[in-house]
């Protein structure tokens, strides 16, 4: 009776194979990383969710959970009743319109996804992603922003006066924004 159960214990393993905590906990810091540009380039926290989510996945990590709040993204890898789930936090602490950055990290989760990019690989790709010049200077996103505001004024029926001040203002409120950011001031107070 027991040589039977030994024979069978041995022969087939318990539980799905699990990764190791190293494994996991490399696969969770790269899509933090994504998670947490997407997020401060000014992404939804659905769409940031469902990009860490298909990235995990393809990493080798099905089973995970993520908690997007306004200025934090946690996330819990569950591995069964093998191992212990891992669990790591990241604070976002800018915001801003990046599409760039944005648009460099979906192309890194495109190439885990089609082309199985290594873990490795791709953490590389995503600090070159972030630590990369924009191709604009910052006066050049303040006069984008402006423009715009300029624009929806007259799309809503208001003159050439309106126009110019809703430019004037909204340069300076880009502008001293930014300032603001610099001395640490929360985003919450920023929007204020």
């Amino acid at each position: 009776g027991s040589r039977f159960i030994t024979s069978i214990s041995t022969s087939r393993p318990i539980g799905p194979a699990v990764p190791s905590d190293a494994q996991v906990q490399q696969v969770l810091d790269v899509c933090m990383g994504v998670g947490e540009v997407l997020l401060a380039s000014g992404e939804p926290a659905e769409e940031t969710t469902q990009t860490m989510l298909r990235m995990a996945a393809a990493l080798g990590l099905p089973t995970v959970d993520i908690d997007i709040t306004f200025n934090s993204i946690t996330m819990c890898c569950h591995r069964g009743m093998v191992a212990a789930p891992l669990t790591t936090m990241r604070i976002v602490r800018y915001r801003t319109t990046d599409l760039t950055r944005m648009a460099a990290v979906s192309r890194i989760v495109a190439r885990v996804e089609r082309h199985g990019l290594s873990v490795h690989r791709a953490a590389e790709e995503l600090a070159d992603a972030v630590a990369a010049n924009h191709p604009y200077p910052r006066w050049a996103a303040t006069l984008g922003w402006a423009g715009q505001a300029a624009a929806v004024a007259v799309l809503l029926g208001g003159g050439l006066t309106i126009a110019a001040a809703a430019f004037a203002v909204t340069a300076l409120i880009d502008r001293l924004g930014r300032l603001l950011g610099r001395f640490g001031v929360a985003p919450f107070f920023l929007q204020m």
